[in-house]
Order: structure tokens, then sequence, then C-alpha cells
């Protein structure tokens, strides 16, 4: 049995994290609404593109954030603490084309918004490598 490429060992070990995530409750009681959410499919496209977004851990942070709640203030992300508003606003708006969040913005504020459906289909194909 040959070793695996880097790539598979990085699906590997994002597929526990997120487990180890859904099982403590991180990404919210609304995940377990799947009744609710439309089933989606991703291209690879897509799929390739959150992998990449999500395996930056403050981007993951901010995903986890996002998700524990039904929407939020972008100014309220515990990441302002420690990084720049143009940094925050950079991976705004890379897990934005990614599709994993939507932004609705109010006057001159914004509203963030898990895409759930989007993440379930992200989760779904992970789990299926």
């Amino acid at each position: 049995m040959g070793s695996r490429s880097p790539m598979m060992r990085f699906f590997d070990s994002l597929l526990r994290r997120v487990a180890s995530y859904s099982r403590k409750g991180i990404f919210g009681t609304a995940m377990k609404k799947k009744a609710t959410s439309k089933r989606v499919s991703l291209s690879e496209e897509q799929f390739q593109a959150i992998a990449r977004v999500l395996g930056d851990a403050r981007r993951l942070a901010m995903v986890q954030q996002i998700a524990g709640s039904e929407g939020m203030e972008c100014s309220a992300l515990r990441v302002h603490e420690y990084i720049s508003p143009a940094t925050v606003s950079h991976h705004m708006k890379e897990l934005s084309e990614a599709g994993l969040v939507e932004i609705r913005r109010s006057g001159r504020g914004a509203n963030l918004f898990l895409c759930r459906s989007v993440f379930d289909a992200y989760v779904r194909r992970l789990a299926s490598l």
C-alpha cells in the first residue's frame, strides 16, 4: 500500500477537524436542520476553492464564528482583535467567492451568513473521498 498524496492527507485532516467541530457543536444547532436546507452539488472547481479557503486557520475560525449564529455583524468577529480590518475584508471576500459565506450590506456595515447548503455539500463530498 503506497503513501497518500499531500492533497489527500490535507483532506483527511480537514475532514477530521470538521467532524470534531460538528461533534462539539461548534457549527451550531442549525447545521442539524438538514430537512430545511437545499441539497447542493459542488463542481470540482468550487470544491477545491472551499478546500483552499478552509485551509487557512483564520478563515476557518471566521467560519466557526459565523456558523455558531444565524447571522452576525462583521464587526462582531473576534478576529478583529488581532488582525487588521483590511485583512478581515480580504478573508471575507475569499469566503464569499468560494460560496461559503453570504455578505449582506446594510449601510456601512455588513451582516454575515453561512451558506449551510454549500457547507453541507462540501462536508458530504469530503466524507466520500
